[in-house]
């Protein structure tokens, strides 16, 4: 399977809907809330597109096939969180 790239990181940030940080010289950082909690967080290296971004689904706590589902939205963000219910990741 193909590692996911700087196009994937990017599309990730803008369904999670995250907040950007671009002051970190290396790479851009994208954070994710849910009710006002920090969830997670990842880097998007700057420069050449097809960098490695093979770490992300950890961040996500996704594998690599369902990181892809949600980038391609065959997950929701809806369907996302609820996931992450599941995995007491966010506890309401």
């Amino acid at each position: 399977m193909k590692h996911l790239t700087r196009e994937d990181a990017e599309a990730i940030a803008v369904k999670l809907r995250g907040v950007r940080d671009a002051r970190a010289p290396k790479h851009e950082v994208v954070r994710f809330y849910y009710n006002g909690k920090l969830i997670l967080g990842f880097g998007i290296r700057r420069g050449s597109g097809e960098q490695w971004h093979g770490f992300i689904p950890n961040q996500m706590k996704l594998s690599q096939m369902e990181c892809r589902l949600f980038r391609k939205c065959d997950i929701s963000l809806e369907a996302y969180i609820e996931i992450l219910k599941s995995k007491h990741i966010i506890v309401d």
